[in-house]
């Protein structure tokens, strides 16, 4: 293993949320832990088998980019 090796971001699979949505106005949880109503809008994948929200779009952005260092990088 050389020093590049070791600041590779690890590969993590997902795909985005499909299928049945929560109604309008239903209260989710999103990755970091804070609940907001569900509108179509509200960002979502599925990950590790569970749906995922999060509050803005800039967090799904954040960790589309870099999972390590987002909201959800306890669950990596």
């Amino acid at each position: 293993m050389n020093a590049s090796d070791s600041k590779r971001t690890p590969r993590v699979e997902w795909t985005e949320c499909n299928g049945p949505l929560p109604a309008p106005g239903t209260a989710v949880q999103t990755a970091c832990g804070s609940t907001v109503e569900y509108s179509a809008n509200t960002p979502c994948i599925h990950f590790r088998g569970e749906r995922v929200y999060f509050c803005l779009p800039i967090c799904k952005a954040d960790f589309e980019h870099n999972p390590s260092a987002s909201c959800l990088a306890a669950r990596l």
